[in-house]
């Protein structure tokens, strides 16, 4: 765990392709487990929000957590950086890959948001804007 970050570990098996291939695989590994880690955090904060309005054919329905559970398998790891490593006995390549949790945040609120653009489901926003406190409650712990 590394305060104020998101953390993933990647590993490269030891490959005579030398080091420098080593730490580009176990930087590709570990940013996986990152985005892995960041949707499993970010999901297990977040409370489901489905809500209906209207009726027949002018009936709307969004689910937040599905939306953004959608994006966060998109999101951009490019501020993300391997802070410490370390080689197991075997020649194997650890490394210790993070990215700032306010970039993330904020990038989950934004996805929030996003799936609630509907015109038809203004009442949805407003209800979703007291789920949103709770996510900025939740994502500052």
């Amino acid at each position: 765990m590394v305060e104020g970050a998101y953390s993933g570990v990647g590993i490269s098996q030891k490959s005579s392709a030398g080091m420098s291939h080593m730490r580009r695989v176990a930087t590709m590994n570990g940013r996986a487990d990152l985005a892995t880690q960041i949707k499993v955090q970010v999901k297990t904060r977040m409370k489901g929000f489905t809500e209906t309005t209207g009726a027949g054919d002018s009936e709307t329905v969004d689910q937040m957590t599905l939306a953004v559970d959608d994006q966060l398998a998109k999101v951009n790891l490019a501020g993300s950086k391997a802070v410490d490593s370390w080689q197991a006995p075997s020649g194997a390549l650890c490394l210790l890959v993070t990215v700032p949790e306010d970039y993330i945040n904020k990038t989950v609120k934004a996805t929030a948001k996003i799936s609630l653009k509907n015109d038809n489901a203004l009442w949805q926003k407003f209800q979703a804007s007291k789920a949103f406190d709770s996510l900025d409650a939740a994502l500052a712990n």
